[in-house]
């Protein structure tokens, strides 16, 4: 709601057009610092709501990005991003039973480390085929 939005709706619902109400309005708007939404906002004010939210930002220490945060006192002096996601790297892969060290064949797909099952068969990665997933 801005100023001018305020004082007309006081306007509107006032009784008496001699209370003082409508001066006593202009006179804390003068008297009182108001800055507009937007205006002598933070450079930093969205990356440090992410953070404050769960994000993890990065610092620039001389020219290069670490985890590390300062403390308060010298959050103007560097300059602060939103950490980018770590990439993820998949492969092809050979499975290879287990109990006869028989090929099994190559994965038509990609998977990750973590993606891959030690179940019955053995697996070894194709360096060759890594790419990053998208």
């Amino acid at each position: 709601m801005t100023k001018e939005q305020l004082l007309n709706i006081v306007k509107a619902y006032s009784n008496d057009t001699s209370d003082n109400i409508i001066h006593d309005l202009y006179e804390f708007f003068e008297s009182n610092v108001v800055i507009p939404k937007g205006e002598n906002r933070h450079p930093y004010a969205d990356v440090l709501h992410e953070w404050i939210e769960g994000a993890e930002i990065e610092v620039n220490l001389n020219g290069v990005w670490s985890d590390y945060m300062c403390g308060r006192e010298y959050i103007d002096k560097y300059v602060y991003r939103i950490k980018p996601p770590e990439p993820v790297y998949e492969w092809q892969w050979l499975h290879m039973s287990k109990t006869s060290n028989e090929c099994r064949g190559v994965t038509t797909e990609f998977f990750t480390d973590t993606e891959v099952d030690d179940g019955i068969y053995r697996w070894i990665k194709i360096e060759e085929t890594k790419r990053e997933r998208k």
